[in-house]
């Protein structure tokens, strides 16, 4: 259901680039934002010839430059080219390692430029009457010239070099990438195109070291995990009143609320981010014993409670997301292996004793153990915006990602301890003694009373 919406809004951003594209190989003459060839001077014909082949240089750099702009823009809203562009998924990082994004990025960049140069290839004398490209060649892909040390230091964090290259089957051969011929003053020249380039003023790689952080700590996933608190309890079904803590819808919008804001305090003034639901699924299971058959009961004890902190939220899986109440724009979630987040909310739910005489008499009370069992399933659509720079084509640069959260933190009833009582006797332990699904008469905890807690 999600997935074809998804890849519709991705065609549509790819064929918004496309268009910018030939717009801007049309307006690269008359913009003064990429060098342009120069003016040519009276002289001689070797000199116009030699000054032709640099203007051919100049035209071929910008064939690089405008692409590896372009594809920056388009994989910000992509979120970093992510599967179905999640960062998150099922509560685990998604995001791509630093080579897995240079690789994407060059990989787009290079689909632009060979459009770029294909284009130029048959374009004649467009960009001057005193020459024109014979051919072009291709860009296999387009390395990044920058490791983990350069992203650590900010060193690429406002632009960032690179340059074409060429591959054969895999390997990347060392050849001139754009090796191209255009034809002058009657002669054929070659020009190696083996560039390095930068472009700057763009800072793709600062939102992305940012947001690596932000992700890597588990603001968003601790945040989940330390709104669902676990009650356990004994319980008698008629005698006492017990209290367990159910998670409300609000958990989903709180928890974004505050991990946006941790995000937001991590870039500079220039940055905001945001986010919107696209779906939400919260539930509390209560879990219970009773250690007797139907029709026996066991003595009654006082209502006591504690909270129990030791147990960890467990993210993964796959396929496990509730379905969304309406259609959203996203694609499935990537599978995940489970994994765990350690529970260290500080909050606490207290403890409890509400007194209750036992009673050992005809109708006896039953009594139960309790515990809890929350799901928390979200997903939700984040942005961010970088106003440092208005690029004159794209404008700001806008972060666009998805995060998913499948999370479950529960722990089972413990074993009630007291005798089973027949007949005001005690028949033994009989804690693995569970009434059958069948059977009417089972007791229900129905006087254990689940109150909001407003995460």
């Amino acid at each position: 259901m999600f997935g074809n919406e998804k890849r519709g809004q991705s065609i549509m951003v790819a064929a918004f680039f496309v268009v910018i594209l030939i717009g801007v190989f049309i307006l690269v003459q008359m913009t003064s934002r990429y060098d342009q060839p120069k003016q040519i001077e009276p002289g001689t014909a070797r000199e116009i010839q030699e000054q032709n082949i640099k203007d051919a240089e100049t035209v071929l750099k910008n064939s690089l430059i405008i692409p590896m702009e372009m594809a920056s823009y388009e994989s910000a809203q992509n979120g970093f080219e992510a599967p179905n562009s999640y960062l998150i998924s099922y509560g685990v990082k998604t995001l791509p390692p630093l080579s897995a994004a240079q690789d994407a990025l060059g990989t787009k960049a290079a689909g632009y430029c060979n459009q770029y140069l294909d284009k130029l290839k048959n374009s004649g004398k467009e960009f001057s009457p005193e020459y024109n490209f014979i051919e072009t060649g291709s860009v296999g892909t387009i390395r990044l010239w920058f490791d983990e040390v350069n992203l650590s230091n900010r060193d690429v964090d406002t632009g960032f070099s690179f340059s074409p290259e060429t591959i054969d089957g895999e390997e990347v051969t060392g050849d001139p990438a754009i090796q191209s011929k255009i034809e002058t003053g009657g002669e054929t020249k070659t020009i190696e195109g083996d560039f390095t380039l930068r472009i700057d003023n763009i800072r793709y790689w600062y939102l992305y070291r940012t947001v690596r952080g932000w992700i890597e700590q588990g603001i968003l996933i601790k945040e989940a995990c330390n709104r669902l608190p676990i009650v356990k309890g004994n319980a008698s079904d008629e005698a006492a009143k017990c209290y367990a803590p159910y998670v409300a819808d609000n958990i989903v919008e709180n928890t974004l609320s505050n991990a946006t804001h941790n995000l937001n305090q991590r870039f500079d003034n220039k940055v905001t981010c945001s986010y919107k639901i696209l779906c939400q699924n919260v539930e509390t299971e209560l879990l219970w014993k009773h250690p007797c058959p139907a029709g026996v009961g066991c003595i009654a004890w006082p209502c006591k409670w504690y909270q129990q902190n030791a147990t960890a939220c467990i993210v993964g899986g796959c396929g496990d997301n509730p379905e969304c109440e309406n259609p959203v724009n996203a694609g499935e979630p990537p599978c995940q292996d489970t994994g765990s987040v350690n529970y260290t909310s500080e909050w606490v739910y207290g403890t409890g004793q509400e007194i209750v005489a036992s009673r050992v008499s005809k109708g006896i009370y039953p009594s139960i153990t309790y515990s809890e069992n929350h799901t928390v399933s979200f997903i939700a659509n984040m942005t961010c915006v970088d106003k440092s720079y208005n690029h004159p084509d794209f404008g700001n640069l806008k972060l666009n990602f998805l995060v998913h959260v499948y999370m479950v933190r529960g722990e089972d009833a413990d074993d009630p301890p007291c005798p089973c009582l027949i007949g005001g006797s005690s028949s033994g332990g009989g804690t693995d003694r569970m009434p059958n699904e069948e059977d009417e008469d089972k007791p229900k905890p129905s006087e254990i009373i689940k109150i909001p807690f407003i995460g």
